[in-house]
C-alpha cells in the first residue's frame, strides 16, 4: 500500500530494523523479569525481598559515581564522533573510558564493601550487610557491562546488545532458583545471583565489543596518549556533569523506597518496600514498547545532529513520536484497568495491596515516556543545563510529596508522589524542546491519545467478560507438585496476562486505524517489522486490507 512517490529514508529503515530487535529483546527481557519477580514474591519472605531491594536501591545510588558519568557521556559522544567520521576520537573515547572506569569502579566498590555495616545500621536492618557486600561486587562489574552495551548500541548493533542484556537476565533467574535451594530463603541468595549474572555476561559482552571494533575499523596501533588526553578533556567534564545529573535522577527514582525505610516503622517497612518494589517492577513493563523506539532513535538522532541535518532530525523525530505514543497507550491501559487482578494473579494475595501502587505508578510512567522523543533530542544536543532544571524540579517535588504523603498513606502516598514528579518532568521536557528546537510533537499524539481514551472505555466495559475467560482457563489446568509446578503455573498466568494484552492491543489498533491516528508511512514500517517478526503472510495481508479500506 505504498503511496506514490513515497520513499522511506535510510534512517527510518534503520529505525524500523532497530525497533524490531529492541522490541523483541525488551519483550523477552520483561517476560523473564516478570517471572523473576514472581519467583521472588512466591519463594522468598516479604521481609527478605524488601531487604534485597533496599540494598539494591542503595547500590544504584552509589553506582553513578563508579564511572564519573563516563558511560552516560559515552552514549552521547560515541555516535556523535561516528556521525562526523571521527573514528580515531571514537576509539580513543572507548579505550579511555575502559581505563578510567575500571579503576574507579573497583575503588568505590571496595569503599562500599567496608561501609556496608554502618549503612545497614542506619536503616535498622543488620541483615542487610551481606547483600550490600555482594552487591558492591556487582558495582565493580556493572560499569563495564553498561559501557559494552553502550558501545553496541552506538554502532546500532541492537541484536547483540539485546542478547547480552537478555542473557544476563535469564542467568539471574536461573541462579536465583539454584541458590534458593543452596542458601535458603534470604536476601543473600538474591544478591549473589544478581551479582554473578552480571559478572558472567560482562565477559560475554567483551567478545561482541572486540568483533564490533574490528568490523567498524576502530582498531588501531600505538597508545596515542595525546589523543586520549584530548578526548578526555572534552568528555570528562561533561561526564561529571552527567554523573551528578544521573545521581539526581536516581535520587528521584529511589528516594521513595529509601524514605519509606526511614519514615515507616521498622517492623512494617521491609514488607511495604517489598510490595512497592514488586509493583514498580511490573509497572516498568510499560516502557518496553516505547523503549524499543527510543533505543534506536537515540543513536540515529545523535548522528543526524552531528551531521547538522536538522530537517531530517525533525522528520525522524515526528515518526518516533507517533510510534512512541502508539506503543505506549495499550500497555498502560492494562496496568491501570487490571492492576488488582494482575497483582493477585502473578504474586498472590499478600501482594494485592500493591494494586493502587501499580496503577498510580503506571500513570506516572506514561507521563514520563510521553516525553521520550523531546528528551532524547535534548540529550543529543547535549542540553545538560535543561536536564538539570528538570531533574532538580523532579527531585524537589518528589522529596516534598514523599515527606508529606508516606507518613499518612504509606506506599500509596509514595506512588502518588512519584507519579506527580514524572508529570512535571514530561511538561518541562516538552516545553524546553519546543523552545530550543522549535519542534512541536503534541499534534502527532492527539489522535492516538483519543484512541486510547475510547479503548479505555471499551476495555472497562469488557473487563468482567475478559477476567471470566482468564479464570476459566486458569482453573482448567492442573500442575505438578513442587518448584516445577510453581514455575509452570506462573508461566501460564504470564501467558494469560499476554492474552489480556493482545485483546487490549487489538481494540486499540482498531480505534487508531478508524481515527487515522498514524500516517501511511508508519504502516509501511509496521509491515516491514511484521515481516521481520516472521508473521504469517495471510495475517499481514488481512491487516493491510483493513488499513487500505480505511486509508
Amino acid at each position: 500500500m505504498r503511496a506514490s512517490g513515497m520513499e522511506l529514508s535510510s534512517e527510518k529503515k534503520t529505525m524500523a530494523k532497530g525497533t524490531f530487535w529492541n522490541l523483541t529483546g525488551n519483550l523477552l527481557l520483561k517476560v523473564v523479569s516478570l517471572v523473576y519477580t514472581v519467583l521472588l514474591a512466591r519463594l522468598f519472605p516479604q521481609e527478605e525481598v524488601g531487604v534485597f531491594y533496599l540494598a539494591l536501591g542503595v547500590m544504584y545510588l552509589a553506582a553513578i559515581f563508579g564511572d564519573m558519568g563516563l558511560n552516560a557521556s559515552f552514549r552521547r559522544y560515541f555516535p556523535f564522533f561516528l556521525g562526523r567520521g571521527e573514528k580515531k576520537n571514537a576509539r580513543n573515547l572507548l579505550i579511555s573510558s575502559y581505563a578510567f572506569t575500571g579503576g574507579l569502579s573497583i575503588l568505590i566498590a571496595g569503599g562500599l564493601f567496608l561501609l556496608s555495616g554502618p549503612i545497614a545500621d542506619s536503616f535498622g536492618y543488620p541483615s542487610m550487610v551481606p547483600p550490600l557486600q555482594l552487591l558492591s561486587l556487582f558495582l565493580a562489574t556493572s560499569t563495564f557491562f553498561g559501557l559494552n552495551c553502550a558501545f553496541l548500541s552506538g554502532l546500532k548493533r541492537m541484536k547483540e546488545a539485546n542478547f547480552v542484556n537478555n542473557g544476563q537476565n535469564v542467568l539471574k533467574l536461573l541462579l536465583s532458583i539454584a541458590l534458593y535451594y543452596y542458601f535458603g530463603q534470604d536476601a543473600v541468595a538474591m544478591a549473589l545471583a544478581f551479582t554473578a549474572s552480571y559478572f558472567v555476561f560482562v565477559i560475554v559482552s567483551f567478545y561482541y565489543v572486540k568483533k564490533g571494533i574490528w568490523e567498524n575499523g576502530l582498531a588501531g596501533r600505538g597508545i596515542d596518549l595525546p589523543g586520549k588526553v584530548s578526548v578526555m578533556r572534552e568528555v570528562l567534564p561533561f561526564g561529571l556533569a552527567l554523573a551528578l545529573l544521573a545521581e539526581i535522577n536516581n535520587v528521584a527514582f529511589y528516594t521513595d523506597r529509601l524514605m519509606m525505610g526511614y519514615l515507616m516503622p521498622v517492623e512494617t517497612a521491609a514488607s511495604q518496600i517489598a510490595v512497592y518494589s514488586i509493583a514498580l517492577s511490573l509497572a516498568l513493563f510499560i516502557p518496553v514498547f516505547p523503549g524499543a523506539v527510543s533505543g534506536i532513535f537515540s543513536p540515529i538522532i545523535t548522528e543526524l545532529y552531528g551531521k547538522g541535518k536538522k530537517e531530517e532530525m525533525e522528520k525522524t523525530a515526528r515518526t518516533a513520536a507517533r510510534w512512541n505514543i502508539f506503543l505506549l497507550v495499550p500497555i498502560t491501559l492494562i496496568m491501570v484497568i487490571f492492576s488488582y487482578e494482575i497483582m493477585g494473579m502473578l504474586y498472590g494475595e499478600s501482594y494485592m495491596a500493591g494494586a493502587f501502587v501499580l496503577a498510580a505508578f503506571s500513570v506516572g510512567i506514561f507521563f514520563r515516556n510521553m516525553a521520550n522523543v523531546p528528551g532524547t533530542i535534548l540529550e543529543a544536543m547535549r542540553q545538560v543545563k535543561v536536564e538539570y532544571y528538570v531533574a532538580g524540579a523532579v527531585v524537589a517535588i518528589n522529596l516534598l510529596l514523599n515527606w508529606m504523603l508516606i507518613p499518612v498513606y504509606g506506599m500509596d502516598g509514595a506512588a502518588v508522589a512519584s507519579s506527580a514528579s514524572m508529570l512535571v518532568a514530561m511538561l518541562m521536557l516538552m516545553h524546553f524542546c519546543r523552545k530550543i528546537t522549535g519542534f512541536e510533537f503534541m499534534g502527532e499524539g492527539l489522535k492516538p491519545l483519543l484512541a486510547g481514551l475510547i479503548s479505555f472505555a471499551l476495555i472497562l466495559l469488557l473487563k468482567g467478560h475478559i477476567m471470566g475467560v482468564v479464570d476459566l482457563i486458569a482453573d482448567a489446568i492442573s500442575y505438578p507438585e513442587g518448584i516445577v509446578g510453581a514455575i509452570a503455573q506462573k508461566l501460564v498466568k504470564a501467558f494469560l496476562v499476554g492474552g489480556i494484552l493482545a485483546v487490549t492491543f487489538a481494540v486499540y489498533i482498531a480505534c487508531v486505524v478508524l481515527l487515522r491516528g498514524v500516517e501511511r508511512e508508519d504502516w509501511e514500517l509496521a509491515f516491514m517489522g511484521m515481516g521481520k517478526a516472521r508473521m504469517p503472510g495471510w495475517m499481514i495481508d488481512k491487516v493491510k486490507g483493513f488499513v487500505e479500506a480505511v486509508y
